[in-house]
């Protein structure tokens, strides 16, 4: 599988097939496992992407959206969307993606939040 982005657009080489999907906001950043694709929305000013941080399947069929972090933290939304400003893989293989003042150890298998640490 081979994945790349140009601003909005994301196209995903897998085999024969190419699949090209036009998204609502630039993408920021991608990273892909074997069969997974993680998509990082552009930060846009004030304005945050609904989607933040999406996974993707092979055929480009959504696996999940990122959890919220203030759902995750007091299970109500407190203040604005965290903007996430990356999103990566560290030495043992764990997905992370970067808030405003903090980072987020994020399931792959489900998008929801496992662990929070403070950064600033």
């Amino acid at each position: 599988m081979n994945v790349s982005f140009k601003g909005s657009l994301l196209t995903i080489e897998n085999g024969t097939r190419t699949k090209t999907m036009d998204f609502k906001h630039p993408i920021g950043n991608i990273v892909t496992t074997e069969t997974q694709i993680i998509v990082r929305f552009e930060l846009m000013g004030d304005e945050v992407p609904d989607e933040g941080i999406i996974c993707l399947n092979q055929d480009g069929k959504q696996i999940w959206k990122v959890e919220d972090p203030d759902m995750w933290r007091v299970g109500h939304k407190v203040r604005i969307p965290d903007q996430f400003g990356g999103v990566g893989f560290d030495k043992e293989g764990n997905l992370w993606a970067g808030g405003r003042q903090s980072r987020y150890r994020i399931d792959i298998n489900t998008g929801k939040i496992l662990e929070e640490e403070y950064t600033k």
